[in-house]
């Protein structure tokens, strides 16, 4: 997504001998914590977190320099308490969920897992 957005900014030819690619978002997020770049392109959510806005600020990329990622949750076939990760899936792609999520830097409308239909019927007992 970097180079994307850096292509799309038409600055990645100009730049790209300066580049520290990190292994994964979470490394690039710790290169720029530390020091070791100026700058990152790291993940909303890293870049909401308190230490990281104790030592700069951020900047929102818009969403037509990027293809946005897909995120999703899991629920394990052989979950300990596979009626508790229910509950917690639906209730993060409730309402009060999907606040959160945003508050955190995850974005979009969350479907309801299983073609879009509540996993649990709320009515079981």
């Amino acid at each position: 997504m970097a180079m994307e957005i850096m292509q799309n900014q038409k600055v990645y030819e100009e730049l790209k001998s300066k580049l520290v690619m990190g292994e994964n978002v979470t490394q690039a997020a710790q290169f720029a914590h530390t020091g070791a770049a100026q700058v990152g392109i790291i993940a909303l959510s890293l870049a909401l977190m308190d230490k990281m806005k104790s030592v700069g600020s951020f900047w929102r990329v818009p969403e037509n320099l990027y293809q946005p990622i897909q995120q999703g949750a899991l629920l394990l076939k052989n979950a300990p308490n596979p009626q508790a990760a229910k509950y917690f899936a639906n209730f993060l792609s409730g309402p009060e969920g999907q606040q959160i999520l945003a508050r955190h830097g995850f974005m979009g409308n969350a479907h309801k897992i299983y073609n879009q239909e509540p996993i649990l019927n709320t009515h079981e007992h």
